[in-house]
């Protein structure tokens, strides 16, 4: 079973960088906000004497938060080259907001928001070339 959550993620960073020669060291930190944009749940089957079988099945919006809240880190690099810059990035995100959310008849069956705590996290790593112009 396989299941997949797409999110639009909105990050509001604080950057801060130390100008040494043709590295530039850069470190990075502010929250995300984070919109569900789907989400899926993929079951591959597979039995001796009959067909393989792909099901996928959409989460209804009752039993999840469509917003998640985070907390983005990172670190990279910009190396001089040419008219720009070679660009090093690596970042993780830490979300904050359970996935899942409690329907009031799992409440009422005893079922408690910890049970069922799933967050996200994302590696995020950007290789890239960064165009330097001046508007005169």
């Amino acid at each position: 079973m396989t299941m997949n959550f797409n999110y639009l993620e909105i990050p509001l960073l604080l950057k801060g960088m130390m100008p040494a020669g043709i590295f530039k060291p850069m470190l990075y930190v502010g929250p995300t906000f984070n919109f569900l944009l789907s989400a899926d749940v993929k079951e591959h089957s597979e039995q001796v004497g009959f067909p393989t079988r792909d099901t996928t099945i959409s989460v209804p919006d009752s039993t999840r938060n469509n917003f998640e809240f985070g907390l983005a880190l990172g670190a990279g690099t910009t190396i001089n080259a040419g008219p720009g810059a070679i660009i090093f990035d690596v970042r993780y995100t830490f979300g904050f907001t359970s996935i899942p959310k409690l329907t009031a008849s799992d409440k009422a069956s005893g079922q408690k928001e910890e049970d069922v705590d799933m967050k996200t996290g994302t590696l995020a790593i950007m290789i890239g070339y960064q165009l330097k112009f001046y508007i005169l």
